[in-house]
């Protein structure tokens, strides 16, 4: 048997869902974040201190954080990037779907440019990430923004 909750954060970029099964239990928090631009760097650090402060005063210890976070880790002129990484770092957080994808892996592609970006992310939580056993991205499910 297994239960599911939703987890209400009374923000609108964050849901989070509570999922227990077979003595086991985790959650998944799924959020959205501003595109990078110099204008929205507050806002962004902000989101990722709410995230944090939530994290850390979850009872769970298995927790996935997905979703749209607007920031290229692969560009090193991405100050959200940084921001990105840093937050990994400060929270003790794996950047998962960076060790679990090809490096050349993508969630994004502007078709004015023909370029293509990685924008969407997995974070977890230790316990977290050594229960995936796997991670892709469907590329023929995807569509552009």
């Amino acid at each position: 048997s297994y239960s599911l909750s939703v987890v209400r954060l009374n923000v609108d970029w964050c849901i989070a869902i509570k999922v227990a099964f077979d003595n086991k239990s985790f959650m998944i928090v799924n959020i959205y974040t501003p595109y990078e631009s110099q204008q929205n760097e507050d806002e962004y650090l902000a989101k990722f201190g709410f995230l944090s402060s939530f994290i850390n005063q979850s009872d769970f210890n298995c927790n996935f954080i997905v979703g749209d976070m607007n920031a290229d880790i692969s560009d090193t002129c991405s100050i959200f990037g940084q921001h990105l990484v840093q937050f990994c770092e400060n929270n003790n957080l794996d950047l998962s779907s960076k060790e679990n994808l090809p490096v050349d892996s993508h969630t994004y592609i502007n078709e004015s440019w023909h370029t293509t970006s990685w924008l969407d992310y997995c974070i977890c939580t230790e316990d977290a990430h050594e229960c995936l056993s796997k991670a892709e991205i469907l590329y023929p499910l995807a569509t552009t923004d």
